[in-house]
């Protein structure tokens, strides 16, 4: 049995890719990743989550949730970032080192974590951020060069 936790960060994650029209297709989402719920677990997640029905009647974060000062899309606020603070990106086995200027390690590393919580990125498990400094860790033990290979294609995309 998975955590309540994991079941929330899949449900949030099917929420972010607007992939949320009725409770029954988020049932049947959460079942393919291991999460086999009820739709009154559904329910009580939903409003854990402060999710809401916008006006084409599908779930999505409410505006406690909704990073309103970002771009929608991941990969459009992991590539900005990657664009406005990113001084080099370099792979080794499964580590990726980006090195950003002074201080803004976190807000790169913060966009990559949407990214991954979304999909947009899968060969990496996380980040961790220093002051200018960006550790990745990919998934494969020799999957760094891929991720530093997504992550500058990323980059270019905007």
């Amino acid at each position: 049995m998975r955590s309540a936790g994991a079941r929330r960060r899949a449900l949030r994650s099917l929420l972010v890719r607007g992939k949320a029209a009725e409770q029954a297709e988020l049932a049947k989402n959460l079942a393919e990743r291991g999460h086999v719920v009820s739709q009154s677990t559904i329910s009580r997640d939903l409003r854990y989550l402060g999710a809401v029905k916008d006006r084409d009647g599908r779930y999505r974060l409410g505006s406690l949730n909704d990073r309103s000062d970002h771009p929608k899309d991941p990969d459009r606020r992991l590539g900005k970032a990657i664009n406005t603070y990113a001084v080099s990106i370099e792979a080794s086995a499964n580590l990726v080192v980006m090195k950003t200027f002074p201080g803004a390690a976190s807000v790169v590393a913060s966009a990559l974590d949407a990214a991954l919580e979304t999909g947009e990125i899968g060969d990496a498990l996380g980040t961790v951020a220093g002051d200018d400094t960006v550790l990745v860790v990919a998934t494969q033990p020799t999957g760094g060069r891929n991720v530093k290979k997504q992550l500058e294609r990323i980059g270019e995309m905007v």
